[in-house]
């Protein structure tokens, strides 16, 4: 979805990604173990570049590792290659991984882990979450600090979320407004995934 000329531009990805080639590619539904037909996130932001948007925003819940949300093989393993922070100040990528670890699935809100904390996050929950006082803004810094955070506490450590360490790019703002509060840290605490990455108990947060 994107705005007018010098507005917002916002790609979302959720789904599945390997190595091809050695590049990371975000796969379509009918790949398979022989076919990794997709497009390769170089491609995907070479287009994005192209747009007169002020800001690009792409977010990305995918594993590239070749495993499954629920941690089972899918593609060849094949070492994944960083994140390059891309040298057009108008871009973020946030990805939901770092390296080749799988990105969960929460069958609690039938969304990725990354997702359903990312959404939170636009709604407000990241609010004040990284040391600064709640001000009715979310900027980039504080919505991936939430976000890494809480997706750890929640898969247990595993999952890593990226980061853009781009301080023009950190003051972003994500949203404003009338914001919401987000679930406690003791009910976080409840929904950890266990070492099968299954929910052991859970509670649904709306």
């Amino acid at each position: 979805m994107c705005s007018s000329d010098l507005g917002t531009l916002w790609i979302y990805w959720g789904g599945h990604g390997a190595v091809v080639d050695g590049q990371r590619t975000l796969l379509g539904s009918e790949a398979s173990g022989g076919d990794l037909s997709g497009v390769s996130l170089t491609d995907l932001l070479s287009v994005a570049e192209k747009s007169k948007a002020k800001q690009i925003l792409v977010f990305l819940d995918v594993g590239f590792g070749g495993v499954g949300r629920e941690g089972e093989p899918l593609f060849p393993s094949t070492e994944v290659p960083p994140l390059v922070t891309r040298t057009d100040d108008r871009v973020l990528v946030w990805s939901s991984t770092t390296a080749g670890e799988p990105a969960y699935i929460w069958p609690a809100v039938e969304h990725g882990v990354f997702s359903y904390f990312l959404v939170g996050a636009l709604r407000g929950w990241a609010d004040g979450q990284i040391g600064a006082a709640a001000d009715g803004k979310v900027s980039v810094q504080e919505a991936q600090g939430y976000v890494a955070r809480v997706v750890r506490q929640v898969g247990g450590g595993e999952q890593k979320p990226g980061k853009d360490t781009r301080s023009t790019v950190n003051a972003w703002e994500l949203a404003t407004g009338a914001l919401e509060a987000g679930p406690s840290k003791e009910d976080r605490k409840s929904t950890r995934l266990n070492s099968s990455h299954q929910i052991i108990s859970y509670a649904v947060f709306c």
